[in-house]
């Protein structure tokens, strides 16, 4: 399965977004730019991911895995969100 990214309403795979956004930069250095990228609460999220074996850690993973990492920091945010109003 390819790791998608939505990017103004359509859905895209992410071996094209990373093809058109990194030409001349290789994928190692463009994982390391969005790891580096992410913001504190993802401290969790950063050791998990460096703690993969490197074989594994390609850009759909990356992709894929970050994707799953929003929807529960989301799904976070309308629980507390959710709790406080009642």
């Amino acid at each position: 399965m390819t790791a998608l990214v939505r990017l103004e309403g359509l859905v895209i795979p992410v071996s094209i977004v990373f093809k058109s956004l990194c030409s001349g930069v290789n994928e190692s250095m463009a994982k390391s730019k969005i790891i580096s990228s992410l913001p504190k609460q993802c401290k969790h999220f950063i050791s998990a991911w460096e703690s993969m074996p490197a074989e594994q850690r390609k850009m759909d993973e990356l992709a894929s895995r970050l994707l799953v990492e929003e929807q529960r920091f989301n799904g976070r945010v309308e629980e507390e969100g959710s709790s406080s109003s009642t």
